[in-house]
């Protein structure tokens, strides 16, 4: 018993460690005055922390008024990793198509075309 507890353990652990193939966050919305609404937050300042704050303000929209939401982020493109200091590589900008509402905190970005055509 205790062998198969501790299997669970490890798989929990390699599945919650496992990073996803998206650098950024979705949170589904659900009942509410946003219900079937999509708002993208953008994230892309070195000076306010918008990559911390974007999230947050998306998950209470999204849980406590329905909204479905997105937040993007400026990712290192050598890293992979969340990096308010790169100004010209924000992915999933694509999201921005589909959206009601769009609200940046952004400051001196530099995206390349294929990401502002949306």
């Amino acid at each position: 018993m205790i062998r198969l507890a501790s299997l669970a353990v490890a798989l929990l652990c390699v599945a919650a460690g496992r990073p996803d193939d998206n650098p950024w966050l979705v949170f589904e919305g659900g009942d509410g005055v946003g219900k079937g609404k999509h708002i993208v937050l953008l994230s892309g300042d070195e000076e306010y922390r918008s990559e911390e704050t974007m999230p947050q303000l998306g998950k209470i929209l999204s849980k406590h008024h329905g909204f479905k939401c997105t937040v993007l982020f400026a990712i290192n493109r050598k890293s992979g990793e969340i990096d308010p200091n790169t100004v010209d590589n924000i992915p999933g900008m694509e999201a921005i198509d589909g959206a009601d509402l769009v609200i940046m905190a952004l400051r001196f970005r530099n995206l390349p075309d294929d990401q502002m055509k949306h």
